[in-house]
């Protein structure tokens, strides 16, 4: 018997207070972890479903036990990366900014 597996997402840093790590911590190490095994036993899964069942039928794609599986790749983690930059940019720019003006960048 396997076991669920449960993911909490929680909002404005307050995971942090539960020692979980923090939104962009936690997406990193989703696209860090391999899925390989999680393919296989999804396909396992698809394997199982009657084909002829009302909820193949109704809920399911045509050829569903066919298609590709499909996990985000190097290209979509990328463009989040960019994305998140690009939304933070001022907050970033900000930041740095204030920090070399205390001389963090090895000015003095």
């Amino acid at each position: 018997m396997s076991r669920s597996k449960v993911a909490l997402f929680f909002g404005a840093g307050s995971e942090i207070g539960y020692g979980l790590p923090s939104g962009g911590k936690f997406a990193l190490d989703l696209f860090r972890t391999s899925v390989e095994n999680d393919k296989d036993d999804f396909r396992k899964q698809l394997d199982k479903i009657n084909n002829t069942s009302t909820y193949a039928a109704k809920w399911l794609p045509e050829n569903y036990h066919k298609k590709r599986i499909y996990v985000f790749g190097k290209g979509e983690f990328e463009e989040i990366i960019a994305s998140s930059l690009e939304y933070k940019r001022d907050d970033i720019l900000t930041y740095l900014v204030s920090h070399e003006k205390v001389g963090c960048f090895g000015q003095n």
